[in-house]
């Protein structure tokens, strides 16, 4: 009997907890924690979503402002790049832009031949002349030209050319002869006056005058020039110095002494032509 009670009084504290505790739940303090406690995470969670929302737009910001003054910086380097250009052709007598240069240089970049010549210099050998040059020391990777590249160098030099050459008023107000006779010398068989045409108008370079007369002599060398020589080809031969023109230039600082000129300068010297128009029939 006594053992039967105690079972009983078991089982009815086993079974009066959650009872229990579900009265205490309901309670008007429990349910006010309760809420409180929800209210609680709520209010975290969102103050977590404002916080991402904000560092988004923090990082969004920043990013625009790192943008716009990357932009800004740009635009000040290509403006003080535009301003050095613009006084550098000034100070070399070139009354242009530099919108007007780069519309000469894409106009000069037209002119020259397409070519589809290969940057590797072994890609037209076969392997024994590769390794014939090798062994000679030769070196024959594939090198960048970059700014060095013959063609850039032409380009720009053809530019520069055109931008300083005399339209054939120009040359005939300065000569101070008529437009015709300009233009009957350059259309002479053979030629007695170089020029080159762009958009079928003559141009006469002005590295052929010298103050408001021609180079004495060019015209010599001018009738034995192709008709079909490049202005920049013709430029370069006739400002570089030659060994076999010799003699004493006028120019020089230190007049007296004699070393190789230019065939400009021989001429300006008043050396005999002739050595001249000889070298320019080889070009």
């Amino acid at each position: 009997m006594a053992s039967r009670k105690k079972k009983r009084a078991v089982r009815s504290a086993t079974t009066a907890g959650p009872r229990q505790k579900g009265r205490e739940a309901s309670t008007p303090s429990a349910r006010i924690a309760l809420r409180k406690r929800a209210e609680a995470t709520d209010f975290r969670q969102a103050d977590y979503r404002r916080t991402r929302t904000k560092t988004a737009v923090l990082r969004g910001e920043l990013e625009r402002r790192t943008g716009m003054a990357s932009h800004a910086a740009t635009k000040s380097s290509l403006a003080l790049a535009r301003g050095l250009l613009s006084a550098m052709l000034q100070e070399r007598g070139l009354n242009l832009t530099p919108d007007e240069l780069h519309q000469m240089v894409m106009s000069a970049v037209a002119t020259l031949a397409k070519t589809l010549a290969s940057s590797d210099p072994s890609s037209d050998l076969t392997e024994a002349e590769r390794e014939t040059l090798k062994r000679g020391g030769f070196d024959l990777t594939s090198q960048p030209s970059g700014a060095h590249d013959p063609l850039a160098r032409t380009v720009a030099e053809y530019a520069a050319l055109r931008k300083a050459s005399k339209s054939v008023a120009e040359l005939a107000k300065i000569l101070r002869v008529n437009e015709s006779r300009i233009r009957q010398r350059l259309g002479d068989r053979p030629r007695s006056l170089y020029g080159f045409k762009i958009d079928g108008a003559w141009r006469i370079p002005e590295f052929l005058l010298e103050g408001a007369h021609l180079v004495p002599g060019i015209e010599r060398v001018t009738a034995r020039l192709d008709p079909d020589l490049h202005p920049v080809a013709f430029y370069r031969w006739f400002t570089t110095a030659n060994p076999d023109l010799v003699g004493v230039d006028a120019a020089a600082e230190e007049v007296g002494e004699e070393r190789p000129l230019t065939p400009r300068s021989w001429l300006l010297a008043g050396f005999d032509p002739e050595p001249v128009a000889e070298l320019a029939s080889g070009l």
